[in-house]
């Protein structure tokens, strides 16, 4: 064998790393090193919180025509029962409606809103009797 075998081969120096790239600072490119540490920085603004727009409350003449439906249908339940019952529900709808409006934004007229539930309660409820006890007696048994 000969005198130089793979385990004796040292390899020439070799270049090394490449130094990194300067600014005019003389400061390596990358490094904001110029700025205030970290702990020294201003704190970040707040965020506002989100929140939901608040809620609109019904117009006056909606409330007004919510307790007229509900007037109307307490006036004609006795004579036509079966055309109450969609009268007094879209009141009864209508005034809940204004109701939980104008207690979240505490606004409009909640005293006519509850007024319109209550007479559209009452035409409801008596509007079913009626129809109830007219289609019992229309029956005719053996």
């Amino acid at each position: 064998m000969s005198a130089l075998s793979g385990w004796d081969y040292q390899q020439p120096p070799g270049s090394g790393p490449a130094p990194a790239p300067h600014d005019d600072s003389g400061e390596p490119v990358g490094y904001n090193l110029g700025g205030p540490p970290i702990y020294q920085q201003p704190p970040l603004p707040l965020l506002e919180p989100y929140h939901l727009p608040a809620p609109t409350p019904k117009k006056t003449w909606e409330v007004a025509v919510d307790f007229g439906l509900s007037l109307v249908g307490l006036a004609i339940v006795a004579f036509v029962p079966s055309f109450t019952l969609p009268i007094s529900g879209f009141a009864l709808v209508g005034s809940a409606m204004a109701l939980i409006r104008s207690r979240r934004a505490s606004a409009g007229l909640p005293r006519l809103a509850v007024a319109g539930l209550v007479l559209a309660a009452v035409g409801l409820v008596l509007a079913f009797f009626l129809v109830a006890a007219s289609y019992g007696s229309s029956t005719s048994g053996p």
